[in-house]
């Protein structure tokens, strides 16, 4: 909606989100994808707010908000990413539910996701 588009819109404009560009290898095939996302974080109403190395162990934590008042729901099964396991965690990256596929936030809430790497 809207106030999402606004709000997506002055987070990428103020703190744009850092990003890592890897070279592609010389390929025979040339009609490769030319982008790749591990995680499907396309929820209209969920902002990507912070994403930064995990304080323990080998991963990331990721920050989410929702924007609209309502209820969303994030599913990691279609990831296609290495993933070892997905918590939700605290502030302090303590667990607070182990081993999610899913979960769903309240209106406005804000949750910690840490996405374990390897296999």
């Amino acid at each position: 909606s809207r106030n999402a588009a606004a709000s997506r819109f002055g987070w990428g404009a103020r703190v744009p989100l850092a990003s890592r560009v890897l070279p592609s290898s010389p390929s025979p095939n040339q009609n490769k994808a030319l982008a790749f996302s591990a995680l499907n974080l396309d929820v209209p109403n969920l902002l990507l707010v912070d994403a930064h190395p995990a304080r323990y162990g080998k991963g990331i934590v990721l920050q989410l908000r929702e924007l609209e008042g309502e209820k969303a729901a994030l599913d990691f099964k279609d990831s296609r990413a290495s993933i070892r396991r997905i918590d939700e965690v605290n502030v302090l990256e303590e667990p607070v539910k182990r081993r999610i596929n899913k979960t769903e936030f309240r209106p406005n809430e804000v949750k910690f996701i840490k996405i374990s790497a390897g296999k």
